[in-house]
């Protein structure tokens, strides 16, 4: 199973595109949350976000747990400045740092 917009192929997962070439794709999503139901089904395999795969007991993690992409916050230059989108862009960065050692727990 792949995203319908492409293989996510950035930190960590360079591997994957790769993959998804040699791999028989029998369902592309642009939802994560589908991916991980269908997978979850017994649809196939596919890349998932930890959070949502630790809801789902019958998915089994392959690999290791040391996938964690960088996340960046994307900005428009003119309105950057503005305090609401600072308030925004400060209070994102206060939860994920928040939350750093849940998103870097082992699977």
């Amino acid at each position: 199973m792949d995203f319908e917009q492409g293989t996510y192929g950035g930190p960590n997962f360079e591997w994957l595109p790769a993959a998804v070439r040699r791999a028989r794709v029998v369902l592309r999503a642009d939802d994560p949350a589908i991916l991980t139901k269908a997978a979850a089904g017994g649809l196939g395999v596919s890349a998932l976000p930890g959070f949502l795969a630790d809801d789902e007991p019958d998915l089994v993690q392959l690999g290791d747990s040391e996938s964690l992409p960088g996340v960046h916050l994307v900005i428009r230059t003119e309105v950057r400045r503005l305090a609401r989108v600072r308030a925004v862009a400060a209070w994102t960065a206060d939860i994920l740092a928040s939350r750093l050692d849940w998103l870097r727990r082992p699977r």
